[in-house]
């Protein structure tokens, strides 16, 4: 399998933004160096989570809401929400999600930013199976969210924009935390089909399988292959969501990738995890037009207009919430 030669990023460097303008602009992908969220705090993270994941399905489906807390193996389906839009295996990996719980203060500064009904599915309460795993989590939680609002920080130094720009469309985020638990897999299948994510930016940790084997793939832009992307203990894999690429008009673009299906001779030893922070903008947030020519249309999941036009408000903008809804009512969540 081909490596992806993506940039490598370390924000604390002075000549960082080279690099992550390259990561943006002509790959998509890109290699973040850790220097926020911290080791420890991801290995509380895994610790409390394979605990909780080595429990029983009966017991961990007693945390199941609708996007909120577990997910079992199989029961989401990728390729019905950001690819093809049929239903497949579904995703092989088993799931628990978290998101972003307003306090009586957000509320009270934006009452009807927090109470409109379609804010409902975005602002949920979290659910967690003891105190140990809350804490673990809610500490992430809060180090990449101040991670990414750094990254995006310097995404607008790297594209030459304003300190204030999409200040209005991202200070309120709906971003959520998934971790996602690959076992060992006798199928033949994806194990996650071919999307684009439709957030801002996908800050991911994901740990080696025992065997090595490379799960995580890309398509860069103008190539027809997949690359691997190997895990690296101290950088993130992040890559630029359809948002972002939609509130720049196309000046950064939002790659194709998949998780790959294990050949038969590696099924052995192939078992990962990722933990992976979705940073959304504002649930209201109007994404601004971009051409279709910027999008890759071999997933299918869009039609020649990319499907954009029925999601258009009359100044040309895309709410965010309909791109994210479209991807949850095409069966995302099983």
């Amino acid at each position: 399998m081909l490596i992806a030669e993506l940039p490598r990023v370390d924000l604390s460097e002075p000549d960082c933004l080279t690099s992550l303008r390259r990561g943006l602009c002509e790959t998509g992908f890109f290699y973040l160096r850790d220097t926020a969220a911290g080791a420890q705090r991801l290995h509380d993270l895994r610790k409390e989570t394979a605990r909780f994941m080595s429990g029983s399905v009966e017991e961990k489906m007693r945390t199941s809401e609708f996007l909120r807390g577990y997910a079992a193996f199989g029961s989401e389906h990728t390729e019905a929400g950001f690819g093809t839009g049929e239903l497949g295996e579904g995703d092989l990996c088993e799931k628990y999600t978290i998101g972003v719980t307003p306090s009586a203060q957000d509320r009270s500064e934006a009452p009807q930013y927090y109470s409109d009904p379609e804010a409902q599915r975005y602002f949920r309460e979290n659910i967690f199976p003891n105190n140990d795993f809350h804490r673990a989590w809610e500490v992430y939680f809060e180090s990449l969210s101040k991670m990414a609002e750094t990254l995006l920080g310097a995404v607008r130094q790297a594209l030459n924009l304003s300190d204030s720009e999409w200040s209005a469309d991202t200070n309120r985020p709906a971003s959520i935390l998934r971790f996602l638990n690959y076992p060992e897999t006798r199928s033949s299948a994806l194990r996650m089909a071919a999307h684009y994510d439709d957030n801002l930016l996908t800050l991911l940790h994901q740990s080696p399988s025992e065997n090595g084997f490379d799960s995580l793939q890309v398509m860069l832009p103008n190539e027809t292959q997949w690359r691997s992307v190997p895990a690296d203990d101290d950088y993130f894999v992040v890559n630029v969501g359809e948002a972002l690429m939609y509130l720049t008009q196309g000046r950064v673009v939002a790659t194709k990738h998949r998780v790959a299906s294990v050949p038969e001779n590696l099924r052995e030893g192939s078992a990962r995890t990722s933990a992976v922070f979705f940073y959304a903008p504002n649930w209201d947030c109007g994404l601004r037009p971009v051409s279709p020519r910027g999008v890759d249309s071999e997933l299918g999941q869009m039609a020649e207009d990319f499907g954009l036009d029925e999601l258009r408000d009359p100044d040309g903008s895309i709410p965010y919430y309909r791109l994210q809804n479209r991807a949850v009512d095409r069966g995302f969540t099983g």
